[in-house]
């Protein structure tokens, strides 16, 4: 008698079913026998490295579409040395910097972290920027600590770009003052050194000697010991959004907090950064001195001037690009997590970019001066 087999649909969709079903079984068992070795040490076989490879870029393809805003440049110096100093401390002990071997710590992990200059190229920008901020699953790679801080990633991304062509003496130019030794070689030996001078806050802003490495970094020379005390502990408190400051501010203890805010406090405010007096202009002037009444917009000297309450931040012979940095992040609802922020926000999203210019341009041309009035308890931002 002889047997005909029909292949119908049903039987196709029958048999794939069963062969999926078979698939999870036989996988299941295997993870429950623990016979395949998840050591790092034996590493992944070829075959598994290049599905894993190719599943990993094409998710971030396939994900990544956010392109720079219009008004960023990539090549702008302020944006690379940004990018520089963070890289210094948030990358480097894992992917190493230019002239310096990755960390036998992090050489043992699998996948190793690459060296970043040898596969920037085989990305774009908004890839760049996809990875930095949502980071990878299964490498080790942590997504951005300050959310929807999309904007500071920017910062890597423009220094990625640069990191091909950097050695050693280039990159340590560029990331500013990390390499801080400790006063005795007794300190050394009991303390030990953080390679990444994670908390060495003139990586970016300005100190006793120097000015601030980066525009689009605020001076802190000047700002009141209360405000300084305050950002700090919101940063560290997760209260107020930065993937570069919120861990350099969870290495940092009480006391420690009370000496930068009075070490900076005690610094003389610094004149206008060359280039932004020429900015100033009656529009700016006029929002600053008496508001935008009749959109409630308040007179910004109000609450930021020279004897203004403590708490709020001197925003005289700041930069114009930091300035008008964090005014768009503020009209856009980033910069919003504490009252004072949302109170800053709101006010924000009624200015016009016009008017954003004009003001961010007024206040950066004004010479700052000391603020001497008592420290109060109610904050502010920016």
């Amino acid at each position: 008698m002889q047997v005909r087999f029909r292949l119908t649909p049903l039987r196709l969709l029958g048999g794939v079913v069963l062969l999926f079903a078979l698939t999870i079984i036989g996988a299941l068992l295997v993870a429950w026998s623990g016979v395949y070795s998840i050591a790092a040490s034996r590493g992944h076989p070829g075959w598994l490295n290049d599905f894993l490879e190719l599943g990993m870029r094409r998710s971030v393809q396939t994900n990544s579409a956010l392109s720079p805003p219009d008004h960023l440049d990539l090549d702008d110096p302020s944006l690379v040395q940004l990018g520089a100093a963070h890289f210094r401390a948030g990358c480097a002990p894992c992917h190493a910097a230019p002239g310096e071997p990755i960390n036998p710590i992090f050489e043992g992990m699998l996948p190793t972290p690459p060296r970043l200059e040898d596969y920037v190229d085989t990305w774009e920008d908004e890839d760049l920027h996809w990875i930095v901020y949502h980071g990878l699953q299964y490498a080790g790679m942590p997504a951005w600590s300050g959310a929807d801080r999309e904007d500071e990633v920017w910062a890597v991304v423009a220094f990625l770009r640069r990191l091909p062509e950097l050695d050693r003496e280039g990159f340590r130019a560029l990331a500013g003052r990390t390499d801080l030794a400790p006063s005795s070689p007794e300190t050394f030996v009991k303390e030990g050194r953080n390679a990444a001078g994670l908390t060495a806050c003139a990586r970016c802003h300005d100190d006793a000697e120097r000015d601030i490495a980066s525009s689009l970094a605020p001076r802190l020379s000047g700002q009141s010991a209360a405000y300084l005390k305050l950002t700090l502990e919101d940063y560290r408190a997760n209260r107020r959004q930065s993937g570069i400051m919120e861990p350099v501010a969870a290495e940092l203890t009480d006391d420690q907090i009370d000496q930068l805010a009075d070490y900076f406090a005690g610094l003389s405010p610094r004149p206008p950064l060359k280039g932004d007096a020429s900015d100033a202009s009656e529009m700016g002037r006029d929002i600053a001195e008496n508001g935008i009444p009749d959109r409630g917009v308040g007179a910004c000297m109000s609450c930021h001037g020279g004897m203004a309450e403590e708490t709020y931040p001197v925003l005289a012979g700041q930069s114009q690009t930091y300035l008008q940095n964090q005014l768009r992040l503020f009209r856009d609802g980033v910069r919003a997590e504490t009252p004072q922020a949302e109170l800053m926000s709101a006010v924000a999203a009624r200015l016009e970019d016009s008017e954003i210019d004009a003001v961010s341009a007024y206040f950066a041309a004004t010479t700052p001066v000391v603020r001497n009035t008592p420290t109060a308890d109610t904050g502010g931002e920016l």
